[in-house]
């Protein structure tokens, strides 16, 4: 029997974040090695993993490799040559890491690990898609955690330079595609990668994320904070990569708008301020001049072009959007010329054509208008302002894109 099944039986008796895969290991060679064993000469500490390597039912880790193989998920263990070999440095590296996509050997790139807050503002939703965007414009890849929030953010921004990205999941992959937006889930795996260390269905807990966040400090070369409270999850990732000796950025900007409280924890543990992607490239060309470039990202932003496809583009604005305000006359606009909407949905489409003919209307009156739900209209509206069709405006308005 291949000798897979015998390490997904391992790792389901031992748990993520283990230090015991050392000692067994050491002690017994490998998985198929840890099964064969019927005692187990360990510590005190770890009496209730040897109750559970004493059960030597192969059939749950037999029914994870069914689920693998039918959400064409590919299993890696350590010595495989797409495990991220930076992960082996860490503390409790990940036993095995299921994976889906297109994950190359990260070991050759530059990757940038960019976390925040799920409860992201305006003003941060722009600062992580431009930080995604810059720094795969640049060179790097983009590693964070596709929760929502930053997470999405930053792999969004990424997607649109044409980018790869890593999602590093804190649950299953297949409770991930019920949980998050299941077309960034697919579209990052199309190009990049989502890995977990949890198998298919595992769910999320209260310790998942934190498990995870040593994943996403671990593959990256730095992790930058884009914004966050004091009690934000992120924090926990930026101080596993301190721990790590990664360097870890905090995101700020000139108005002020992003809560960055946690950064300013975090600038108080030798963190690096920050105002975009331009300074973590300027840093990372010296090291990596043959995969970093700065003067590739500032193109991409005076291009201002994201790739959505090799046949279509769509623009993307360098500084802040100019928000339609209050007083300002909110006269009907045509769609540019520019805009393609043969990719649209047909709800994605009504609703661009009810803002381009209102100036100005919020997420409440576009369901009463089309008779739709807040979950409908609230993914239409995050697929048009993806697009560069619509901005988002203060006050919970979408408007037409300044174009």
């Amino acid at each position: 029997m291949d000798n897979t099944v015998y390490s997904v039986w391992l790792s389901e008796a031992v748990g993520a974040e283990n230090r015991l895969y050392t000692l067994l290991l050491d002690e017994y060679g490998d998985s198929y090695g840890v099964y064969c064993e019927a005692e187990y000469n360990l510590p005190d500490q770890y009496s209730g993993a040897v109750e559970r390597l004493k059960n030597k039912n192969l059939h749950g880790a037999l029914k994870i490799l069914d689920e693998c193989r039918n959400a064409g998920i590919e299993i890696l263990m350590r010595t495989d040559a797409t495990y991220p070999k930076r992960l082996l440095a860490i503390t409790a590296p990940p036993f095995l890491l299921y994976s889906k996509g297109k994950l190359a050997p990260l070991d050759d790139e530059v990757c940038i690990g960019v976390v925040g807050t799920r409860d992201i503002s305006e003003s941060g939703d722009y600062a992580a898609k431009r930080m995604g965007f810059g720094l795969a414009s640049g060179g790097a890849v983009v590693v964070s955690g596709l929760a929502q929030g930053v997470d999405s953010s930053a792999h969004i921004g990424c997607l649109r330079a044409g980018g790869t990205t890593i999602a590093v999941l804190g649950c299953g992959h297949n409770t991930a595609m019920r949980q998050f937006n299941r077309k960034l889930f697919y579209e990052i795996s199309s190009t990049g990668a989502i890995i977990s260390e949890y198998p298919p269905s595992a769910t999320a807990r209260k310790y998942t994320y934190p498990q995870r966040n040593r994943i996403i400090s671990g593959i990256s070369q730095a992790v930058v904070v884009v914004e966050a409270g004091e009690k934000s999850g992120a924090l926990i990732t930026a101080r596993y990569a301190i721990r790590q000796g990664r360097p870890v950025y905090a995101v700020t900007n000139s108005n002020g708008l992003l809560d960055y409280s946690g950064g300013v924890m975090l600038l108080e543990e030798g963190a690096s301020l920050v105002r975009g992607p331009e300074e973590i490239l300027t840093e990372f060309e010296l090291l990596y001049p043959h995969k970093i470039s700065r003067h590739r990202a500032d193109e991409a932003f005076q291009n201002r072009i994201i790739k959505k496809t090799p046949s279509e583009s769509v623009p993307i604005k360098q500084e802040k959007p100019v928000l339609v305000k209050q007083n300002e006359s909110k006269a009907t606009k045509k769609l540019p010329p520019s805009f393609d909407e043969s990719g649209l949905g047909t709800i994605e489409r009504e609703v661009c054509r009810i803002i381009y003919q209102k100036g100005e209307i919020s997420q409440d009156e576009l369901c009463a208008v089309l008779s739709s739900d807040a979950t409908t209209i609230g993914t239409a509206l995050t697929a048009l302002e993806i697009s560069g069709f619509i901005e988002a405006s203060p006050g919970g308005f979408f408007v037409p894109a300044d174009n």
